[in-house]
C-alpha cells in the first residue's frame, strides 16, 4: 500500500491550502501564540509505508514553515509538537534558515516572522496554560472535513474508542469546545444559519471515504 502519483502531486497543495485557511482564521481572531500537533501524521498514515510517511511529514512541515515566512500573521510563537517527527521537522527548518534559505531570504520576502518552538508536551494543555497567562493562544487540530460540513465537531467525537479516539475526540471529550458544535449551540453561534439544515446527519462510517490520504 502506498501513495499514488496523483497523491504525490496533490499532497503539498493540500497541506498548503489547509494551513493557509488555519492561520488566516487565527489571524482574524487575534491569536498571538499557536499550539499545534502534526495533523494528518497519525491514524491517517497507518496504512502507508515508511517512505510515504516521510513524504507526508515533509509536505506538512514545509507547508507551515513556508506560510509563516510569506507574511506576518501576528504570531509571536508557533508551538509544534512533532511527536515522532522531531528530527524531520528540525532538519527542514534548519536547512531553510541557512543564508538565502527558503525561510531566510529577506530579499525575496521569505523569512520567518515568528518563533517556532518544538516541544513534546500536550498541545491542548499548553494552549490552556497560554490562555491562563493571557497569551491569546489557539489550539489547532485536524478534523474530518465531511463531518464538519455536516455540522459535527469531528468524525467519531461522540463515541470514538480505541483507534477511533484521536485528537479531535480527545478535544471534544476534555474541553468546552463542543459548545461550538452547530447541533448544540448553532442558533447562538450562527444565528443567520439556514433553518432547514439537517441536524440529524452523521458522517459516514467509512474511514476510506473520509481519509484524504487514502492509499491507492
Amino acid at each position: 500500500m502506498g501513495l499514488g502519483v496523483d497523491d504525490m502531486f496533490v499532497l503539498p497543495h493540500y497541506f498548503e491550502e489547509n494551513c493557509h485557511v488555519s492561520v488566516t482564521h487565527r489571524m482574524s481572531q487575534g491569536v498571538r501564540n499557536v499550539s499545534t500537533i502534526p495533523v494528518g501524521l497519525g491514524q491517517n498514515t497507518s496504512t502507508l509505508g515508511a517512505k510515504d510517511v516521510e513524504h507526508v511529514a515533509n509536505c506538512y512541515f514545509r507547508a507551515q514553515f513556508e506560510l509563516l515566512s510569506e507574511e506576518d500573521w501576528g504570531f509571536e510563537n508557533y508551538y509544534i509538537n512533532p511527536r515522532g517527527y522531531l528530527s524531520t521537522a528540525r532538519d527542514i527548518l534548519n536547512r531553510g534558515l541557512e543564508v538565502l534559505g527558503a525561510y531566510n531570504n529577506k530579499k525575496e520576502g521569505m523569512y520567518l516572522r515568528c518563533n517556532i518552538v518544538f516541544h513534546q508536551k500536550d498541545a491542548k494543555f499548553l494552549a490552556q496554560k497560554l490562555a491562563d497567562a493571557g497569551k491569546a493562544p489557539a489550539y489547532i487540530n485536524g478534523s474530518c472535513y465531511t463531518a464538519l460540513l455536516q455540522g459535527r465537531v469531528g468524525q467519531y467525537w461522540e463515541q470514538g474508542r480505541n483507534w477511533n479516539y484521536t485528537g479531535e475526540e480527545d478535544w471534544a471529550a476534555t474541553s468546552t469546545g463542543v459548545l461550538g458544535d452547530f447541533s448544540i449551540c448553532g442558533k447562538v453561534v450562527f444565528p443567520d444559519a439556514p433553518t432547514e439544515r439537517n441536524m440529524d446527519r452523521r458522517p459516514t462510517d467509512s474511514q476510506d471515504d473520509l481519509n484524504p490520504l487514502t492509499p491507492s
